[in-house]
Order: structure tokens, then C-alpha cells, then sequence
């Protein structure tokens, strides 16, 4: 409900003195879409910036993130920052986010687990490397000991050997 959520928002607002954003799906299902009539309430009431991401709550991680939505958010949107989000798991994918939407920047989850030199990769498309790259085997492996180690840092030897596994199965998949 669109009036809940704005007084949820406006409550957050009045509460703290740093900018708020606000990531919300398009809406719960393909019949009841309401991001970019809530992108024009939270842009009204001060909201900072607003990252969509392209799929309904029913859709949670299955199907296909459903591009026209995020762009009519964007739409929505007049003068805050809309971010996109959901299926980047290549710099195509981002690019194409880009192109398709508009959206002023692409946020990217699950695909940097996947590719976490997924950054890397856009950064060099954006300013004109077209190479293909990779990380050679000393990057990769000073990158899995960084994680590690900050890890290690914040939750001890026990539960980071636990978690890291996780991590290196996501990392190795590529």
C-alpha cells in the first residue's frame, strides 16, 4: 500500500539527519506493480536515491528481471537517482541495464559472488579496454586471502572457516 509505505519512509526521514535511500522490488506480482508510483511518493518526500530491483516479490529470484519495469521507475523519477538491480552477472548485463532503462547507475549482487572482478571488468568496457581479462592466479589468490582475512578479522577462525566455504564455492564456479 502505497500510503503505508510513504509514512514509513516519511517516519525514517523525520527520524534521521543522513540521506536515506530506498531498495524495493516493482511491485508483489506482475498484476500489482507499484515501484514507480512509489519512486514519485519517496522522490516527494526527500528520499535520496531509489534502487529497483527488476522483479516482484512473488518472482523473489526465479524468472527473468523484467527490464520496462525498471525503466518506468526510472521514468517515475524526476529528480533522484534510480538504480537498477537484478540479473547483472556480466558487463553486458550492466550494460544492457544501462541502456535499456536508463537508470543513472546498476547495483550488483549475486553476480559479483559469482565474478567479484565483475567491477574490474566494467570498469575497464567503460573507459575503452575491449580485451577480454581475467585475474591471473596471484590477483585470485591475494583477493580469497584479503576476504579471508578481513573475515578472520571480524568473526574468528571458527565460524570463518565455516562461512568461507561458501565464498570459494562461489568463486570457483565460474
Amino acid at each position: 500500500d502505497v500510503d503505508n509505505a510513504s509514512r514509513t519512509v516519511a517516519a525514517v526521514l523525520e527520524a534521521v539527519e543522513i540521506p536515506v535511500t530506498v531498495k524495493m522490488r516493482l511491485g508483489w506480482d506482475r498484476d500489482h506493480i507499484t515501484a514507480p508510483t512509489l519512486a514519485r511518493a519517496f522522490e516527494k518526500l526527500g528520499v535520496a536515491a531509489i534502487t529497483i530491483h527488476g522483479r516482484t516479490r512473488q518472482h523473489v529470484f526465479q524468472g527473468h528481471v523484467h527490464l520496462d519495469g525498471v525503466r518506468e521507475t526510472v521514468e517515475a523519477a524526476h529528480s533522484i537517482p534510480v538504480i537498477g538491480n537484478g540479473d547483472v552477472r556480466t558487463v553486458e548485463d550492466a550494460l544492457q541495464m544501462r541502456r535499456v532503462t536508463g537508470c543513472a547507475a546498476v547495483a550488483i549482487g549475486r553476480g559479483a559472488l559469482m565474478d567479484p572482478w565483475i567491477f574490474q571488468r566494467i570498469e575497464r568496457v567503460l573507459t575503452g579496454d575491449l580485451e577480454p581479462w581475467e585475474p591471473s592466479a596471484l590477483e585470485q589468490i591475494a583477493f580469497l586471502t584479503r576476504h579471508f582475512q578481513l573475515m578472520f578479522d571480524q568473526h574468528g577462525e571458527r565460524m570463518s572457516c565455516l562461512m568461507f566455504r561458501k565464498f570459494a564455492a562461489w568463486y570457483g564456479a565460474r
